[in-house]
């Protein structure tokens, strides 16, 4: 795809995604979901919805997830709910993170905090700032009565710090990070590239121990794929020694295939294996370790290496049997809505046989909302 297509692609995205001053009063409405069935095994949840955290402990079920509170500046908040549509709550409504775009939540184990992305105040509330790319990005803790936060990652200029993970037992957690290149690319500037450079090139991974009492609350930093290049996005913590990521290499415009490695760096195993479709998201059923969901373009004839440009996708989820190789697909979002949709962020239930998952139709002028949908195991 060449560099001209890509900043116009993005640029119309910036104009539907962004408006408006970042300052406005959000009017927050907290009224209890009601659940719209879709199918015998699907449901809405939310009709507004964005990235999404299961929580898979013993303490509550809740679902945290990040919605738009604000048409204008198009400003969001992080939200709890139960899976019935109850007890909808505002988490970071009344706390003292910086108001803008808040969300990517990830529960600590003892289900009474969460960590999630907050832009920061240099930021300049656009397309790379908000939290689905991160740039300028600090990471916070927040109780989840919204009573207490704690900032845990400052990110320096220019920056960026997405989809941040705790692993099983909370003494560590990982986020991608991008690394200004210092190499600019033609219009970067203009349309609010980072730095002016290519937003998919200089990421790599961080990670760092975690302490709840100490002072401060992150220490031994480590850094993995310092000098590959191109997108890195972190997915969860498959095992405390494994991690599972996505990587697309050479700057290329859009997400390609899924990998696990070990914490240091060593021993990667490529898990989906696509490079011309659209994969991403990869996460292991929380019982069944065989198990992983993913996101994927597979079934819609979107090929990077054919100009299909990030304006064209549709997704869907899919189930992968690591042992087998056996995928099946466990979504229907596109035949579901009028139109073409993208399912992207998810998360398991605690026993694996629900996922909570984003949905955004591409056709109209709605929201995304997250749905739930019963999964088969049967593979």
């Amino acid at each position: 795809m060449k560099k001209k297509t890509l900043i116009i692609i993005f640029l119309i995205l910036i104009i539907i995604i962004l408006g408006g001053a970042r300052k406005n009063k959000d009017k927050i409405d907290t009224t209890p979901e009601q659940q719209t069935p879709i199918s015998n095994d699907t449901r809405v949840l939310t009709e507004k919805g964005g990235r999404i955290a299961w929580y898979k402990g013993s303490v509550h079920d809740l679902i945290a997830y990040d919605a738009i509170v604000n048409n204008k500046n198009k400003n969001t908040e992080l939200f709890t709910v139960r899976p019935d549509g109850t007890e909808k709550f505002c988490v970071t409504c009344d706390s003292d993170i910086p108001k803008g775009f808040i969300g990517q939540p990830a529960w600590h184990p003892d289900g009474e905090w969460l960590m999630v992305q907050a832009e920061n105040e240099i930021s300049e509330h656009n397309l790379y700032t908000h939290i689905s790319w991160g740039v300028n990005n600090d990471l916070w803790l927040v109780k989840r009565d919204g009573s207490e936060t704690v900032k845990i990652w400052d990110t320096p200029d220019g920056y960026a710090a997405l989809h941040p993970h705790f692993n099983k037992d909370g003494s560590k957690i990982i986020f991608a990070e991008r690394v200004p290149t210092g190499k600019r690319i033609p219009l970067g500037r203009a349309f609010n590239t980072p730095g002016g450079e290519n937003q998919w090139d200089g990421w790599r991974i961080h990670i760092a121990d975690f302490d709840m009492n100490a002072e401060e609350k992150l220490s031994n930093h480590i850094t993995l794929f310092d000098d590959t290049g191109g997108m890195y996005e972190t997915h969860e913590f498959y095992d405390d020694n494994t991690i599972v990521y996505s990587h697309t290499k050479n700057g290329e415009p859009y997400v390609d295939d899924i990998y696990m490695v070990d914490i240091d760096g060593t021993n990667i195993r490529h898990m989906v294996v696509s490079p011309t479709t659209w994969d991403e998201h990869g996460s292991f059923h929380p019982l069944r370790r065989e198990l992983m969901a993913f996101m994927s373009s597979r079934d819609f004839n979107w090929n990077i290496q054919n100009g299909d440009k990030a304006t064209d996708l549709q997704t869907e989820l899919y189930l992968k049997n690591i042992n087998t190789g056996e995928t099946r697909r466990i979504s229907s979002a596109n035949e579901v809505l009028d139109g073409r949709a993208v399912v992207s962020d998810f998360d398991w239930n605690k026993d694996g046989s629900e996922i909570a998952f984003q949905v955004a139709s591409l056709d109209s002028d709605k929201e995304p909302q997250i749905w739930i949908v019963e999964v088969d195991q049967n593979i």
